[in-house]
């Protein structure tokens, strides 16, 4: 009896992918559920809602229903991200992440009934929002590149992503301050940076989702002549990390959020498997 099923989830890219798998889908899904414990984000269900061809998101749905008898839907990052001050603001020295119930059954419903999902108006209207908030993200560090080409001396061109995660986490520095505002809106309370240090700490999800601020001002904030795309990731792409403590493998088919993500797992400490869609398919079918 196989009493520990790994937890595996699918970025939209990733759930595209499972869509054009034609008549091997049902197939490789059922096979999936033996070996795998599915979790469906509400990132990506919202990225589906976006989806402007009724045709395709309604396959692109029909694959989450079919995913759905093999795990469960998960809340969105921002209530991750309220929930778990609020809690351990709670519950203090007694607070554990794992502890917090994600789970979102109201998602699971909408997926089955599709009462918005399948109205043509709100897809336009979330892929018009969507959009505004992705340009909105990135034109924060891109605005903030001519005033970094000024204040740094020109080696800053070769920093490499580490370095810059370096100078965000030193003492005082811009990480420590992102936490200890996000925390605040959260729960009005105001740690002091050792606090904040603390709650990182004890919260990986939270901690993963802060990591995506330094990531995209290294690919969009950080005045570089030969700017290469490794981290060419959005607003939704990464933060998708915040759900990277909760699951084993993470499925992709982008490669710059596939490199953002790896980044972010790596300097997070957390264990998951990070796969583009072939090396998972590979894997399913191998032996």
């Amino acid at each position: 009896m196989q009493l520990y099923k790994a937890k595996i989830i699918f970025d939209t890219s990733g759930l595209n992918k499972l869509k054009k798998e034609g008549a091997n889908q049902r197939a490789l899904i059922e096979k999936l559920g033996t070996k795998f414990e599915v979790r469906i984000s509400e990132t990506s269900v919202a990225e589906l809602a976006a989806t402007r061809d009724h045709g395709d998101r309604k396959q692109l749905v029909d694959v989450c229903e079919r995913l759905l008898p093999y795990g469960r839907c998960l809340m969105p990052h921002n209530w991750i991200l309220e929930e778990m001050p609020r809690l351990n603001t709670r519950y203090k020295g007694r607070f554990r992440w794992e502890d917090v119930d994600i789970t979102a059954p109201m998602i699971e419903r909408e997926i089955l009934e599709r009462e918005f999902l399948s109205q043509d108006s709100i897809a336009e209207e979330s892929r018009i929002f969507a959009k505004a908030h992705n340009k909105r993200f990135i034109d924060v560090f891109q605005e903030a590149r001519d005033r970094f080409g000024a204040q740094f001396p020109k080696d800053i061109q070769g920093l490499t992503l580490a370095e810059l995660i370096s100078m965000y986490k030193a003492e005082g520095g811009p990480f420590w301050k992102t936490v200890i505002g996000w925390y605040r809106r959260a729960r009005l309370i105001q740690l002091n940076e050792p606090e904040a240090r603390e709650f990182i700490r004890r919260c990986p999800p939270f901690h993963a989702l802060v990591m995506a601020v330094p990531v995209a001002h290294y690919q969009y904030g950080i005045p570089r002549p030969n700017r290469k795309a490794e981290y060419d990731a959005g607003r939704n792409d990464l933060f998708m990390a915040v759900y990277l403590p909760y699951c084993d493998w993470f499925i992709t088919d982008d490669h710059g959020q596939r490199s953002a993500l790896e980044a972010i797992a790596s300097e997070v400490g957390i264990n998951v498997r990070i796969l583009g869609f072939p090396e998972f398919c590979g894997e399913m079918c191998a032996p």
